[in-house]
């Protein structure tokens, strides 16, 4: 019975809440790129709008969380904030007319 507390405390029983194989995640945490930080413009490329970082994660984080995976923008020009995630944004650069 030990042997099975600790192989659940470990994360190798092969199943419950990971629903896996049992084996341990090798997972490594996203990277936010140096670029993205507050009041920087940027596309979501999984909706086409652009916005303003105006929040990096969540508000509340450990020190041992992993990294924020997502920011929240607020578009240009005004509305309403929105969620997205790191991985789909681009840096956008303001339009300088011709």
């Amino acid at each position: 019975m030990a042997h099975r507390k600790r192989a659940v405390k470990e994360g190798r029983d092969g199943g419950g809440a990971q629903g896996g194989s049992g084996a341990r995640s090798r997972h490594t945490a996203p990277v936010t790129p140096d670029w993205v930080a507050l009041q920087v413009r940027v596309r979501d490329m999984s909706t086409g709008r652009v916005g303003i970082i105006r929040g990096i994660g969540d508000p509340i984080r450990m020190s041992d969380d992993p990294p924020p995976d997502y920011v929240w923008l607020l578009p240009v020009g005004g509305g309403f904030e929105w969620p997205a995630a790191i991985g789909d944004l681009e840096r956008h650069q303001e339009e300088t007319p011709a």
